[in-house]
């Protein structure tokens, strides 16, 4: 027990709840331990592996369990996630009561009953008052507005989100979720300020070239008009091997030009060279030709 607090300790990742860290394994929380700073600093694939070789080591280690929920929330690919999901919920008993409440304020408190968005929100508004100095309460809460605020009708949806993304940095400035999630903001808001100030703060944080990485500096560039970061985005996009398949309905979701998303299809299609990366390829083709008003052409996708 005492190695364990001391690992915890000394790992330089934000506090966890050592009640809840019940496994007997030191290999499986050192895993977990590099599984939370990977996930920190935006390696999500990087962080379901570790997260991974936890559960491996311990089959029962809650927490390792619900960290590979998170990563698949980035897109992380996860092994069996169902699974995954369900032995996360059963192992709740073990965690501490404010990391249960995490796990309630993500996957809903009646799983495996599927929640609405309002039993979601109002579930992550009660753990933030609850545990206001966590970081990661005020980073679901917040992603909760960014994503569903608008159809839940709240008008100041992007005000809301971002007063929980800037209270989740405040407690933890090297948080990288949070700091890309302020990024897409000030993109939104066209706010260059916020996107230069946090912008900093995420190169400082995040390691360089995850997969949300790329649409974090196509937003930074987008917003500050810097033409040597859009050229870096563009490669990046091209040549990486985990560029984020959702990028070009992003795109436009944020306000891009059909033209911008168009070209990243085409490099989507250049790439793909798995059954399932053309998939989403013709997927995302879809949802674009439907949404331009064009439902034969998405069919035949």
């Amino acid at each position: 027990q005492l190695t364990a607090q001391l690992l915890v300790r000394g790992s330089g990742v934000a506090p966890q709840g050592e009640a809840s860290l019940t496994t007997r394994s030191l290999p499986a929380l050192q895993a977990y331990l590099a599984g939370q700073r990977a996930y920190r600093l935006g390696q999500y694939d990087s962080a379901a592996t570790h997260f991974s070789s936890a559960v491996g080591l311990d089959s029962s280690f809650t927490l390792a369990e619900f960290g590979l929920v998170l990563a698949n929330g980035w897109g992380a690919p996860v092994r069996d996630f169902l699974r995954v999901r369900q032995l996360a919920w059963d192992g709740r008993d073990r965690l501490s009561q404010r990391d249960r409440a995490m796990l309630e304020a993500y996957v809903g408190p009646h799983f495996p009953d599927r929640p609405l968005q309002s039993d979601l929100l109002a579930t992550e508004e009660r753990v933030v008052s609850q545990y206001p100095d966590v970081a990661d309460a005020w980073y679901f809460l917040g992603d909760r507005y960014f994503h569903e605020g608008r159809y839940l009708g709240y008008a100041d949806w992007m005000d809301r989100a971002a007063a929980a993304f800037e209270r989740a940095v405040a407690l933890d400035s090297s948080f990288a979720g949070p700091l890309s999630h302020l990024i897409n903001l000030a993109a939104l808001r066209s706010d260059t300020a916020s996107a230069r100030r946090y912008g900093r703060l995420y190169f400082d944080a995040a390691a360089r070239g995850n997969r949300v990485d790329h649409l974090v500096r196509w937003d930074l560039a987008r917003t500050l008009g810097d033409q040597a970061l859009m050229r870096e985005f563009w490669t990046g996009f091209d040549t990486a091997a985990n560029r984020p398949q959702f990028a070009p309905a992003y795109v436009i979701g944020s306000g891009g030009s059909p033209s911008t998303a168009d070209s990243l299809l085409d490099i989507l299609a250049r790439r793909a060279d798995t059954e399932g990366a053309r998939a989403n390829y013709h997927g995302i083709r879809a949802i674009l030709l439907y949404n331009a008003g064009r439902p034969v052409a998405a069919h035949h996708q």
